[in-house]
């Protein structure tokens, strides 16, 4: 495993796995859960991306806001193998993991 996996590892193991997400109450729950859905699909859109292997909740507010975590196996050999995925109100949008090394750190 090399630094940037063992960052992006290290990184994935303080957030939330997002088959256990939990928000503030039901509603919260449901909403969330839905945009981990709407994130994975879209991650699983793009050409390069061969598949999503797993996925980590960071933060959000269902139905408004939401960061997620993606580890995916690239379909090409320069496409990073972690990404963050945010999506909600706005269009949702990538980046890659050393820009958000941290928890909220794209926000």
């Amino acid at each position: 495993m090399d630094h940037h996996q063992t960052s992006a590892f290290a990184v994935a193991q303080r957030l939330q796995p997002i088959n256990q997400i939990a928000g503030d109450d039901e509603e919260d729950t449901a909403l969330l859960r839905e945009m981990a859905t709407r994130a994975h699909r879209y991650l699983e859109s793009f050409n390069w991306c061969a598949a999503v292997v797993d996925g980590w909740f960071a933060q959000g507010v269902g139905g408004i806001f939401a960061l997620f975590l993606f580890q995916m196996v690239p379909a090409h050999a320069d496409v990073d193998e972690w990404l963050w995925v945010m999506n909600g109100y706005l269009p949702s949008t990538l980046s890659r993991l050393p820009r958000c090394p941290v928890r909220g750190g794209c926000l």
